[in-house]
C-alpha cells in the first residue's frame, strides 16, 4: 500500500516538475519575444541611406515630372510609440501625421509616390534596417495597417 502511495507521489512530482519546465520554457520565450519587438519597433532618425537613390541620371530639362517605376514591399504603420518614437503623432519631416503620408529612407521629403493609383507624399523615414524599395503608409488604425499587412506593388516615383 504504502509502496503504491509513493510511487504515485513520485509521478506526480515528476508530473508537476515537467509543467514547471514547459512553464519557465514558456516566460523565457514571451521575454525574448517581447524583447525582439520592442527592438523592431525602435525608430532610427538618422538614416544612412542616399535620398537620390532612384534618380536618373540626366541633365535634359523637361516640363512633365520625371517618373521611375520599381517594385517594392509596403507595409503600413500607425501612430503608436512602439512603431514610431516618443513622439507617435510627429513624422520625420516634422509635421503631424496625416491620411496620404508614406515612409521612406532614400527619397526626399516632399517626393510624391503612386500605389494602386493612390498618391502619397514621403513625409517620414522608417528603421534603418529597411532599404530604398521599401514603404510603410500611414493608417489611422492599427487594425487597418494590421489588414495591409506587406505587399509586393509596382510604385511610380515622381522625382522632384
Amino acid at each position: 500500500m504504502q509502496s503504491t502511495f509513493i510511487r504515485e507521489k513520485q509521478k506526480t512530482e515528476k508530473l508537476i516538475n515537467n509543467w514547471l519546465i514547459i512553464y519557465w520554457i514558456a516566460c523565457l520565450i514571451l521575454i525574448f519575444g517581447c524583447i525582439f519587438i520592442l527592438r523592431t519597433c525602435e525608430k532610427d532618425t538618422n538614416p544612412a541611406m542616399a535620398a537620390e537613390a532612384y534618380l536618373p541620371k540626366t541633365s535634359k530639362s523637361i516640363s512633365a515630372p520625371a517618373t521611375t517605376k520599381i517594385t517594392g514591399t509596403v507595409t503600413a504603420y500607425n501612430a503608436e510609440e512602439c512603431q514610431t518614437d516618443s513622439r507617435p503623432r510627429e513624422m520625420a519631416s516634422g509635421k503631424e501625421v496625416y491620411i496620404g503620408a508614406i515612409a521612406n529612407n532614400c527619397l526626399k521629403f516632399g517626393t510624391l509616390v503612386e500605389i494602386d493609383g493612390e498618391t502619397y507624399t514621403v513625409e517620414d523615414r522608417m528603421n534603418r534596417r529597411y532599404n530604398c524599395d521599401n514603404f510603410d503608409i500611414y493608417m489611422e488604425s492599427r487594425a487597418e495597417a494590421v489588414k495591409f499587412g506587406r505587399q509586393a506593388k509596382n510604385i511610380k516615383i515622381y522625382l522632384n
